[in-house]
């Protein structure tokens, strides 16, 4: 069956500026554990502009982000292992965040799978791309790649960029702290162009991101870990293979009703379900992707599953 998941071929990276002493945001300050969760309130129509995003010395004043009645969860997860990649050890999703695939170094995470819109669908890249930590003042960092083609045209070549813009101080209701405005931009050469904005602190990682018009921070000082190493038992949906043959499990606390979409919306199943997971059955489906819409103690999510 037709793969949708396009392989990475090469690997360069880059990093660049020298390191003076003061604040620096490593691997294990971004919390990103399996099981870790963290709630955002969410502005719309807001963009990078709206901040001082240059220099050193500034103080972010986040708290008026905070009465938003938008919220957004994110779930730092068990990597989905797409394609034929091998090695990736989590995966970090939100309503807002691009579901993306990591792995874990000593000192580093490397992205191995990022869901963007690719040609005519939404389709996941594998290969590695670092984010460049440890992160410094005036620091910047590169890994570039190439996508193939997947009807054997020219290669796409593929980047993901990183600078800190600016440095000083968020304000929150809860404290200030530190931080660095990071910008990382992510390319597919001609085909998806994404950039995000971070506020990092040592406290609290990625207290504050800009990403397609939507600024959401943490709130209520609300960071909560998750005791399991193996899977998110909140209530977001764990849902393993990903890719799929012939079916996947849905499994999450409080699971009560599981609805399953192909990518234009229409309902292929709807289970209500009375344990805490459950099989779909994929064997009879088109290549493709697809969408699972999990019920949850009350609370619905939705995910991206390929079915291969």
């Amino acid at each position: 069956m037709k793969k949708l998941l396009l392989s990475v071929l090469a690997l360069t990276s880059l990093s660049t500026f020298a390191t003076p002493p003061g604040l620096e945001i490593t691997s294990s300050n971004l919390k990103w554990e399996i099981g870790n969760e963290w709630y955002m309130k969410v502005t719309s129509n807001i963009n990078i502009n709206d901040f001082t995003s240059t220099g050193s010395g500034i103080t972010w004043d986040l708290t008026s982000y905070e009465s938003s009645s938008t919220e957004d969860t994110i779930v730092v997860g068990a990597a989905t292992n797409v394609g034929d990649l091998v090695g990736a050890s989590l995966s970090i999703n939100s309503q807002l965040i691009p579901q993306t695939d990591y792995i874990s170094t000593a000192t580093n995470f490397q992205m191995a799978a990022m869901y963007v819109d690719l040609l005519s669908g939404s389709v996941a890249f594998s290969g590695s791309l670092e984010i460049g930590l440890s992160h410094v003042s005036n620091d910047s960092w590169l890994a570039s790649t190439t996508i193939p083609h997947p009807f054997g045209g020219t290669p796409y070549p593929t980047s993901l960029t990183g600078s800190i813009l600016a440095e000083g101080t968020v304000v929150t209701s809860y404290g200030s702290f530190e931080a660095f405005l990071v910008k990382e931009q992510f390319v597919v050469s001609g085909v998806t162009d994404q950039i995000f904005y971070y506020w990092e602190t040592k406290e609290y990682g990625r207290i504050a991101t800009i990403m397609g018009g939507k600024f959401s921070v943490m709130h209520n000082n609300n960071f909560d870990v998750i005791t399991s190493n193996n899977e998110v038992i909140a209530n977001k949906a764990n849902i393993f293979p990903n890719p799929a043959t012939d079916n996947f499990t849905v499994k999450a606390k409080g699971l009560e009703n599981v609805k399953f979409y192909n990518a234009l919306g229409t309902l292929v199943s709807n289970e209500n379900v009375s344990t805490n997971a459950t099989i779909v059955n994929t064997s009879n489906l088109n290549a493709g992707v697809y969408f699972v819409q999990t019920t949850a103690n009350g609370v619905v999510s939705t995910s991206r599953v390929i079915v291969k």
